[in-house]
C-alpha cells in the first residue's frame, strides 16, 4: 500500500502537466504534438 501511495505521489506533477497541457490545447484551439507535452512535463518536473 505504501508503494501505491509513493507512485501517486510520483505521478501527481506528472498528471498536472498533462492536464495544464490539455488546458492550453483548448484555449488554443490547437493539439500539442508529443514533443510539446513532454517537454512541458519535463519542465514541470524540473521545477518542483
Amino acid at each position: 500500500m505504501q508503494r501505491q501511495n509513493d507512485l501517486l505521489k510520483e505521478s501527481s506533477p506528472i498528471q498536472v502537466a498533462l492536464d495544464e497541457a490539455d488546458r492550453v490545447a483548448v484555449q488554443s484551439d490547437t493539439r500539442l504534438d508529443h514533443e510539446q507535452v513532454f517537454a512541458e512535463i519535463r519542465a514541470r518536473i524540473d521545477a518542483d
